[in-house]
Formats: structure tokens, C-alpha cells, sequence
């Protein structure tokens, strides 16, 4: 059996370099303004034996969903029914009277009630 005792081993420095950017998250408004934000990683490759990681940013912001929010106005009809009139084109007339059937979205609506098209509404005549 030969034993070689190697002394000199040379390590190549490998520096970092950005990896694909992630998709865009959700805007975290659906009006009014707000923000989407997308992430990368220092992988391809990683850095290695010393060598220099990635310059930042990492991170990107931009904004999304500038346009101002429809204008809408909450009116409790009962327990259980309230209506919503809703300016549509912001003109500054309430044209459709809606009306809410969850008590749950009552809760859930004081501000932002278009958000919620899940839930079972109806126009009122």
C-alpha cells in the first residue's frame, strides 16, 4: 500500500452570479395602489472557496393596481341585508344599489366591498 501525501492542493475561487428571477407575487391592493414584489438567488453558481457573493439587490418592488378605488357607500337594510351603492365610473353618482346576502361580508366590507365577488349578491330594482 503507497500512502502519497499531496501538499499543495489549489482551490479555485468560484464567485456567485444571480439565478432566474421569481414571478411577480400577487399586488397586495386590487386598487388604490400597491406593490408586487420578486426575489432571486446568489445559486448559478453559489460562491465558493472565498469567492465574492452577488451584489444586491436581490429583490425587486414595482407598483400595481394605481387606479383609484370604485367609490362605494354601505347601507345596513336588517340583520341579515345590507345594500351597497356603488360609482362604478367615479363620477361621483351612486348609480347600482346592491344588495349584500352574508352577514359575514357585512363584516368584511366596510372598505374595500368589491373585493368579495364570491359572495351571492343581487341588484335591487
Amino acid at each position: 500500500m503507497t500512502l502519497l501525501l499531496i501538499t499543495d492542493i489549489y482551490l479555485f475561487t468560484v464567485d456567485g452570479n444571480w439565478g432566474e428571477w421569481s414571478d411577480y407575487s400577487n399586488c397586495s391592493t386590487t386598487c388604490g395602489g400597491g406593490t408586487q414584489n420578486r426575489t432571486r438567488l446568489c445559486d448559478n453558481p453559489e460562491p465558493s472557496n472565498g469567492g465574492s457573493t452577488c451584489s444586491p439587490p436581490g429583490s425587486e418592488t414595482r407598483s400595481c393596481n394605481p387606479v383609484s378605488c370604485i367609490g362605494s357607500t354601505l347601507f345596513f337594510i336588517s340583520d341579515i341585508f345590507a345594500a351597497i351603492l356603488v360609482d362604478e365610473e367615479r363620477t361621483g353618482v351612486y348609480q347600482n344599489l346592491i344588495k349584500i346576502q352574508t352577514r359575514m361580508f357585512r363584516l368584511r366590507c366596510y372598505y374595500t366591498c368589491y373585493q368579495w365577488p364570491m359572495l351571492t349578491t343581487e341588484k335591487l330594482e
